[in-house]
């Protein structure tokens, strides 16, 4: 549902990274939401947390 002439892209992934120093990792779920009105990108969002990784787990 939304509003006319206006398209939202969503699309969940996985940020995963090992710092060379330490060895620790980072793996970390986020969103991208991109919000386009009259074929102009109008508002981006990114979303992160722990509770997403649960909610929109990525393949």
């Amino acid at each position: 549902m939304g509003f006319p002439g206006i398209l939202r892209v969503v699309r969940s992934a996985r940020l995963a990274h090992v710092a060379e120093a330490t060895g620790k990792t980072l793996n970390a779920p986020f969103v991208h939401v991109w919000e386009v009105r009259a074929n102009r990108l109008a508002r981006f969002g990114m979303h992160t947390g722990t509770l997403l990784g649960r909610l929109a787990p990525v393949a």
